[in-house]
């Protein structure tokens, strides 16, 4: 029974029973099924502080699901929001008939001893989950490469710079931005992303359309003079920059007295000459 997944460098495994009337969201990810959703358990049944991967069955002795599962902050007395930040629907559901024919009895009583509970979680152990990603592979292999998806979109990943990223808090960092800026089309795409690969996705050069305001680009330009470094920022919206032997401050007025006054967004001022340097923004379309 080998797998290309390591079973034991999966951390609280776990299925969630959605009987009649649960999981509502469920009906959502039907329609969007790249946005992140999330769920309301008992802190009880949500037992440790942790990312894994979960099994979700809709319907009896059967699973319908994989999906990523993040415990978050508590919303309520007794009660703890969860998350689901990849969700998968299997082609075919992984029926526990199904399991009995591949498998042997012993690993199939065990894996019953789930589907029998009556919590809305049950946590499984190594044997129930090797049986269950065996099973998923005979039913068809591109589910292995789906679960992969989700184990290591929690790994930390490191990077050509030795810096380190997990990747599922960047993809709900990214996720966030794209939906206050309107980028819809944009986060939708974050689904693609292949978190196989040994470095963080260039998200960047992925993107189709970027609509930047005005504002925008002033914030960054007031930080920004080529390659020259910060020597200064200490004063809010006010910042200071070198190339070791020449200094420039760069002073923030879009939306102040002095936009209003002298109509600039940005002041710059070159230490050496003594000169000001007055820049304003006209943002054109197209």
């Amino acid at each position: 029974m080998e797998t290309t997944i390591n079973i034991n460098s999966i951390k609280y495994p776990l299925i969630i029973f959605y009987r009649k009337n649960e999981g509502e969201w469920l009906n959502s990810w039907e329609s969007e099924p790249n946005k992140t959703y999330s769920d309301v358990f008992s802190i009880y049944d949500v037992k440790h502080i942790f990312s894994s991967i979960a099994f979700i069955s809709e319907v009896d002795n059967e699973i319908n699901y994989i999906t990523s599962f993040k415990r978050n902050s508590i919303v309520a007395t007794k009660k703890v929001r969860v998350s689901f930040d990849v969700v998968m629907k299997l082609s075919a559901p992984l029926k526990l008939d199904f399991v009995a024919l591949n498998s042997s009895k012993a690993m199939t009583d065990k894996l019953e001893i789930a589907f029998q509970s009556k919590e809305e979680i049950y946590y499984i152990d190594k044997y129930q989950l090797k049986t269950i990603i065996f099973s998923l592979s005979k039913l068809n292999e591109d589910n292995i490469n789906k679960m992969k998806r989700i184990i290591f979109s929690d790994k930390i990943i490191n990077t050509n710079n030795n810096r380190n990223y997990i990747l599922s808090t960047e993809r709900d960092a990214l996720g966030l931005i794209f939906r206050i800026n309107d980028l819809d089309n944009e986060q939708g795409k974050m689904i693609e992303w292949n978190i196989e690969e040994t470095s963080t996705p260039d998200f960047i050069r992925n993107l189709k359309s970027v609509d930047v305001r005005e504002d925008q680009l002033i914030i960054k330009d007031a930080k920004c003079f080529g390659d020259w470094k910060l020597f200064n920022d200490d004063v809010h919206s006010i910042c200071t920059l070198t190339n070791g032997i020449n200094c420039v401050t760069i002073i923030y007025a879009n939306r102040t007295k002095i936009e209003s006054n002298i109509g600039v967004d940005l002041i710059y001022f070159d230490h050496i000459n003594h000169s000001y340097i007055f820049v304003q923004y006209k943002r054109l379309v197209e």
